[in-house]
């Protein structure tokens, strides 16, 4: 889990199966350079046998 504070790009390094957006939309950037959308105020699975090399705070 992971709770991000501004918008903007953010690096993380590590496995995740679900995102859940409390308000702005964000980007979760994987290793093999896929992405999938969280929209604002929802929440989404992810690839979890992927890894998260990054977050973009969509703002």
């Amino acid at each position: 889990m992971w709770n991000l504070d501004g918008c903007g790009y953010h690096t993380i390094k590590d496995h995740y199966d679900f995102g859940w957006a409390h308000g702005n939309a964000f980007d979760v950037k994987y290793a093999d350079g896929r992405w999938d959308r969280v929209q604002p105020n929802s929440g989404r699975g992810l690839d979890g046998n992927n890894l998260v090399t990054g977050v973009e705070v969509l703002c």
